[in-house]
């Protein structure tokens, strides 16, 4: 009879204390800018209504991260699916400036019998998102998401969802999956993954980070029920390239909680045949048949969500929503694209095709579209002295703001497909000019003022570029050769290698253009040299001469520094004792070696008007006394890792190269100067990858480590640091700890607090330490839990109402308040255990049965500091 009164209370209790409560299932925040510091958000709830118990929520409360909170009032209440409410409140708020906010909504409780969290009815429902207010991003919206967060599967049938999110500043998405939370960095208890086989299981279960298809292969139900809930928190973050600062910024995220149920079912979903995502340049047709089929024969209805149904005119979109059809349904899709729909990032369109079985099943297809922007037209070149003067026609886009220009020694030729938009990475085009008005339609390019070379065969081709860095096709090539009525050089060899007496060979060939009627001889060349490439000066004429021909020649330059000096070079022409011209400059190789350990790195650097393809690395054999060739490399560097410390060793390097308009000897060889190095362990090891799996229950933190196979040979210990809080100092917590092939540290005797950051550090044999590791912050996991009914009767069975045996571990600063259902204060205490004897603390008296209030005033200890909470119930004394 006890144990039936006692039951009979607590469901009394349980039905008292929900009676009020909303049960939501699923939701996300959206937000738009209105103006530099102001911004809507719209919050979406899923709720729950199947028990007229559970309450309606009209008006809602949202935190804004900034100290500040508001009420809004519900603008949309809709039945979406069978019990299933949608909500939806609209905020208007201005910040005070430019910082990172979270904006977060909670309320008390979820929808009871979620599988993959414990206690889901009493856990409070939470999402946030991240708003970024910096000047360097500009105006931003967050992403919407477009398909629903409540959705269904069949047990042991895959299951898909996407949330299809359409960006429309068109900035980069990503997806990932993070667990639910209950509040502001607290997720909620019991929290588990699919793939993780915690009690249930699947083959795979994940999200794609790029499209956000998330796919649950074969998913199951436990404990033979006839269905199971799952929750589970997709984030999306938004990207975007920052001009000023050069580099992608993450400029915000949204959070969806979502809810999946699973039912026993025989119903097999339907089948999309393949999409292949594509692209298509703008003021084109795009045209698909859409297919899909039932294999359980069932009627199929078509449905379609994303970006492009959410563009206006001139874009043109025809698909026929919520079409059906008995087994097998076919759907023409449509789109007449326009420059206004350009832009970087794809546009996802899902595709739905939902059966009408039991329970109705679903299959998504998603096609990702992307609209590129056609090429500048009509490219020209003309030469003119040494500079090349282009013209274009503007590409039909008027959204582009600019062009880039680019230009190669050599033709390239290559027509793009519709994807490929920009240069060519593989046609060796260099970008010489960014002209940021779409409206100009010339460009000269004369080398920077430099002039550009005769000889060479210059070639170009220019792209447009958007705002959101889209860029369009690329143009048409076109290519000229300068006249060469100027000398051009064709080596500079370092024949020998000496601080004073080192030789450099200078050799060039005559011009082949010039006009003898307008430049009359005697002609003659003057050598002029140069240690800065800014002041040259003739070389002395008792050594050089002038040359009365005009003959390809050659100069010996000795008694020269060429071990630590580079030499630049440049030829004029005189008719009659008048300047005609001056060739190109060109310089010596000239290379350093980096000494690390155990290896080399060769770094060289040359200025020549012709094209280098090809460096030989030579490397002194001391057995054979000469020098060998030991690699070839298409790069300016090259790291020679076959060495030992403490050797000297001597490289040369020699490149290959030609001009590209032809006409001139091949191939051009030039050798650098010879190094010596010796190599020297200075070079930090590889930094560890750490994890950390904690245990609040064994009061300790495992930490594991693991290190690439390249780096490990050369590591001969660990540290370890820790830091008690987030922004604490780190401090050493160990050291000395030897490698070995698992490599582990167990940090434990932790029941004050588990919580803590930590990184590792790896040393080598030259007690060079690494970087820090990734840092990993643990936290701990107070979760205060007290019974809703004790018997103070004597019998020593449950005769105190205290804390649940290990709940208080990592909490402090503990104050208990006990009253009557009046609100009178009967008991106090700062015990942990609180330990109330159904008294009267005050008189001494025994309390009757009845039900009385609690409220447990404390604080966490957490990784981030102490945070106070306040955990209050209804206990039910019986006497």
């Amino acid at each position: 009879m006890k144990v039936k009164k006692i039951t009979f209370f607590l469901v009394l209790f349980m039905t008292s204390k929900f009676l009020f409560a909303t049960h939501n299932r699923a939701g996300e925040l959206s937000y738009t800018q209105i103006s530099a510091l102001q911004y809507e958000f719209i919050l979406t709830t899923f709720t729950d209504i199947s028990d007229p118990n559970n309450a309606d929520r009209p008006s809602a409360e949202l935190n804004f991260g900034d100290g500040t909170t508001s009420t809004a009032a519900r603008f949309e209440k809709i039945t979406v699916v069978t019990n299933i409410q949608r909500n939806r409140y609209r905020f208007v708020h201005t910040f005070p400036g430019y910082a990172t906010y979270t904006i977060s909504y909670q309320d008390p409780n979820r929808n009871n019998n979620v599988s993959n969290m414990v206690n889901s009815l009493q856990t409070a429902f939470y999402v946030e998102c991240e708003l970024v207010i910096n000047p360097f991003i500009g105006f931003n919206n967050s992403p919407v998401l477009l398909y629903e967060p409540i959705d269904f599967g069949a047990e042991n049938k895959l299951f898909v969802h996407n949330p299809n999110a359409y960006d429309a500043d068109g900035d980069s998405l990503s997806f990932k999956l993070i667990p639910c939370k209950q509040d502001v960095g607290i997720e909620v208890f019991g929290f588990q993954l699919p793939n993780l086989k915690n009690g249930f299981t699947s083959n795979t279960f994940g999200i794609d980070p790029v499209t956000g298809q998330l796919v649950w292969d074969t998913p199951q139900i436990i404990d033979n029920q006839a269905s199971a809930l799952f929750n589970f928190a997709i984030m999306v973050e938004e990207w975007r390239f920052v001009s000023g600062l050069k580099k992608f910024l993450r400029i915000g995220y949204i959070v969806r909680d979502m809810q999946i149920e699973i039912v026993q079912s025989f119903n097999r979903p339907p089948v999309f045949d393949d999409l292949h995502d594509t692209c298509i340049v703008a003021g084109e047709y795009l045209s698909q048949i859409i297919r899909a089929s039932d294999p359980d024969n069932n009627s199929i209805m078509l449905t379609a969500t994303g970006g492009p149904f959410k563009l206006g005119p001139p874009d043109t979109i025809r698909f026929n929503q919520y079409t059906s059809a008995n087994s097998v349904i076919t759907q023409p899709f449509y789109w007449k694209t326009s420059c206004n729909s350009v832009r970087k990032q794809p546009y996802q369109i899902l595709f739905k095709a939902i059966d009408n079985g039991i329970p109705k099943l679903v299959d998504l297809e998603s096609w990702m579209i992307t609209v590129v922007a056609p090429a500048p037209k009509n490219l020209t070149s003309n030469a003119i002295g040494s500079s090349v003067i282009l013209n274009w026609k503007k590409p039909s886009c008027d959204k582009a703001n600019g062009y880039l220009i680019y230009r190669k020694s050599g033709s390239y030729p290559y027509t793009p497909n519709a994807c490929e938009t920009g240069i060519p990475a593989q046609g060796g085009y260099e970008l010489i000019k960014k002209i940021n008005n779409i409206n100009t339609e010339t460009f000269t390019d004369n080398n920077n003022g430099q002039g550009l070379s005769a000889g060479n065969n210059y070639c170009y081709r220019i792209v447009a570029t958007f705002p959101d860095g889209a860029e369009s096709l690329v143009s048409n090539e076109s290519c000229e050769i300068l006249t060469r009525d100027v000398p051009a050089i064709i080596n500079i060899d370092i024949s020998q290698t000496g601080i004073n007496d080192g030789i450099d060979t200078i050799k060039w060939v005559k011009p082949n253009q010039l006009d003898t009627n307008q430049y009359i001889g005697p002609y003659k060349y003057v050598l002029l040299k140069s240690i800065d490439n800014k002041s040259y000066n003739p070389i002395d004429s008792s050594t050089a001469g002038f040359l009365g021909n005009l003959n390809d020649s050659i100069f010996i330059d000795k008694n020269i520094n060429t071990a630590a000096i580079q030499h630049w070079y440049k030829v004029a022409i005189y008719a009659n004792n008048e300047l005609v011209g001056t060739s190109k400059n060109a310089s010596s190789i000239f290379l350093t070696a980096l000494a690390q350990d155990n290896r080399v790195v060769l770094n060289f650097s040359y200025s020549v008007p012709w094209t280098n393809s090809q460096y030989l690395i030579y490397r002194y054999n001391n057995s054979s006394a000469t020098f060998e060739l030991l690699d070839s490399t298409r790069y300016t560097t090259y790291t020679d890792d076959s060495l030992s410390n403490g050797f000297s060793y001597q490289y040369y390097i020699a490149s290959v190269g030609r001009y590209t308009a032809g006409g001139f000897p091949e191939p051009l060889i030039n050798r650098s100067q010879i190094v010596s190095v010796s190599p020297i362990d200075t070079e930090k090891p590889c930094p560890p990858i750490l994890q950390v799996n904690p245990s609040c229950a064994l009061y300790k933190n495992e930490l594991t480590w693991t290190i690439s196979d390249s780096c490990l040979s050369d590591i001969v210990s660990y540290k370890i640091y820790k830091a008690f809080f987030e922004g604490d100092e780190f401090t050493l917590l160990a050291d000395e700890i030897k490698p070995n092939s698992n490599t582990s540290y167990i940090d434990d005797n932790l029941k004050t607090s588990i919580a803590g950051c930590y990184f590792v550090t790896a040393l080598d044999s030259a007690n060079n330490e690494s970087e820090r590791s990734n840092v990993i912050c643990v936290d701990n996991c107070p979760n205060i839990a007290v019974p809703n009914v004790f018997t103070p009767n004597g019998d020593q069975i449950n005769d105190l109402f205290t804390t649940i045996k290990d709940t208080t571990n990592f909490v402090s600063k503990f104050d208990t308040k006990i009253y009557t259902r009046w609100g009178t204060l009967i008991y106090e205490t700062n015990d942990p255990e609180i330990n109330w004897d159904g008294k009267d603390q005050n008189t001494g008296k025994e309390l009757p049965t009845g039900v009385y209030f609690y409220s447990i005033y404390f604080s966490e200890i957490r990784v981030k500091g102490y945070q106070p909470k306040i955990y209050s119930g209804f206990v039910h004394l019986i006497r």
